[in-house]
C-alpha cells in the first residue's frame, strides 16, 4: 500500500510562474513579548517547529506550523521524522504573523523561464529609461 501522506518539498502554487526562495530571522528573544510558539499557538513543551506554509490565493490566506511531537519517541534508522500539521486559526493575518514571529524576512522569486542562469545585476545607472534611444 502506497503511503499517500504529504512530504514537504520545495513550495509550489498551480503553474508556479515563480519559484524560489525565503529566509527569516527570528524576533529577537525579548521578555514579556510573543514567542513563534505563543503566537502559534503551539505548546514549547510537547513541540519543535521545524517548518511552516505560508500561503495566499487570491483574498484567502493560510499559516501553518509543522511540528515534531517531543512525546512520541524517534524510531533508530528512520529515515522519516514524521511532522503534525498545525494549521493557525482563519484569524490569523499572515502579515500579522510575520511581523510578529520575525526580525527579517527576505523571499526572491524568480521566473522559472531562467533556471539555472547566472543573473547579474546591473546597477540603476546601468539601466535605460523606458522610451529611451540606446542605438545611438
Amino acid at each position: 500500500m502506497d503511503d499517500e501522506r504529504l512530504v514537504l518539498g520545495p513550495a509550489d502554487a498551480r503553474w508556479n510562474d515563480w519559484v524560489g526562495t525565503a529566509a527569516a530571522d527570528d524576533a529577537p528573544a525579548v521578555a514579556g513579548q510573543a514567542s513563534l510558539y505563543s503566537i502559534a499557538g503551539v505548546d514549547r513543551d510537547r513541540w519543535t517547529i521545524v517548518g511552516m506554509d505560508l500561503s495566499r490565493w487570491e483574498q484567502t490566506h493560510r499559516v501553518v506550523v509543522y511540528a515534531v511531537d517531543r512525546n512520541q519517541p524517534e524510531q533508530a534508522g528512520e529515515e522519516d521524522s514524521p511532522l503534525t500539521a498545525l494549521p493557525l486559526p482563519d484569524s490569523v493575518r499572515m502579515e500579522d504573523f510575520l511581523a510578529k514571529a520575525f526580525q527579517g524576512i527576505s523571499i526572491r522569486l524568480m521566473s522559472r523561464l531562467h533556471p539555472g542562469r547566472r543573473l547579474p545585476v546591473l546597477s540603476g545607472d546601468e539601466v535605460p529609461a523606458a522610451g529611451s534611444d540606446t542605438a545611438n
